[in-house]
């Protein structure tokens, strides 16, 4: 605001941190993402049924912030801070693509990978280059990528997480700077 070129930006920075408001803009913007919706209290969390997942929306990561509720008991467990939930996605693999942008808009990306997880405490313990997928699965996750970064008018360098489901869908989870 005071005629400093900060990169990422910090509005973009501070978009990114809200993983509610992350996934609001990526879906207005017509990148496919999990259903989603806004929790305002306990009685929400069962707005699409069980099993769900809540997430916060600041402060998560690296499964921190992240709650399975496989059934109505299981939300008086439930994270006691601002969150959403989302549709619990029968996903195939986990993928990431780290994607680079510059201030002209010219993007370029790392390959695609397949994340690989700590199942115990649901955290990402390997990555696997390349990842096991199709030539066309491979292309629509780095279109999809390069669409969130575009859709973000991000600059700098940002990891995008994906969901291959198992019908061959490839949606967005989050984007981490």
């Amino acid at each position: 605001d005071h005629g400093h070129n900060i990169h990422p930006s910090p509005y973009v920075m501070e978009l990114i941190q809200n993983k509610y408001e992350q996934k609001k803009l990526l879906d207005e913007k017509g990148i496919l993402v999990p259903k989603y919706k806004d929790v305002k209290c306990d009685d929400d969390l069962a707005a699409f049924g069980f099993p769900v997942i809540q997430k916060a929306k600041m402060g998560g990561y690296d499964g921190k912030g992240v709650q399975m509720l496989k059934t109505q008991a299981d939300i008086a467990n439930c994270l006691k801070t601002e969150s959403f939930i989302e549709e619990l996605v029968d996903i195939d693999k986990e993928l990431a693509i780290i994607v680079a942008r510059n201030i002209k808009g010219e993007i370029k990306c790392y390959p695609v990978v397949e994340m690989l997880f700590d199942e115990r405490v649901n955290i990402c313990d390997s990555v696997m280059a390349p990842a096991r997928i199709s030539k066309d699965i491979e292309d629509k996750s780095i279109e999809i990528s390069i669409k969130s970064i575009e859709a973000l008018e991000g600059v700098g360098i940002f990891g995008v997480e994906l969901f291959l489901t198992k019908n061959g869908e490839v949606l967005v989870n989050e984007i981490a700077p």
